[in-house]
């Protein structure tokens, strides 16, 4: 699947999301999708992907049910509307930054540690994160960083994603 969070322009993640559907689904239509999102006609839909239109407001909800986004993630697909939408540079350079906030930084891996935890095992764990990413590179060819939180308690560790 796609992951917004590498995206600055939203007709470009719908580009992108419209070809990789397009793809392992061909018979999937942009007439077909604009009924799943209850448009009457599927022009403003392809126009919206085509970047000759933007995203209409009141559509962003539909989209994000059908996108079948996390909660961050529309925030994020949000934020993309507001940047397309932006009425001046600043306006932009404002949202611009706002999208900043949610993607990753560059080649890093964000980990808290308790003191409680020997230097060891924080070493093995950091290798084993970094392994995790080159293989992930391997397979998709897609570069990735991993952002995950531990949360130390009385001794026992539970790993959620960022």
């Amino acid at each position: 699947m796609i992951n917004i969070f590498t995206y600055t322009d939203i007709q470009k993640y719908l580009q992108d999301f419209w070809d990789l559907k397009r793809k392992n689904s061909p018979s999937f239509t942009v007439r077909a999708w604009s009924r799943q999102m209850g448009m009457s006609y599927h022009t403003p839909l392809y126009e919206m992907i085509r970047g000759k239109r933007k995203v209409y407001t009141n559509f962003i909800p539909v989209f994000i049910q059908f996108l079948k986004l996390t909660p961050n993630e529309a925030t994020y697909f949000e934020i993309l509307v507001d940047v397309q939408r932006a009425k001046d540079i600043n306006e932009r350079e404002h949202y611009l930054q706002k999208l900043k906030e949610f993607q990753p930084e560059a080649n890093e891996l964000k980990i808290s540690i308790s003191k409680n935890l020997n230097e060891s095992f924080q070493n093995d764990f950091l290798d084993t994160m970094k392994s995790l990413e080159k293989k992930y590179k391997e397979v998709s060819g897609e570069e990735v960083t991993l952002r995950i939180k531990i949360e130390v308690c009385l001794g026992n560790i539970s790993i959620a994603n960022n």
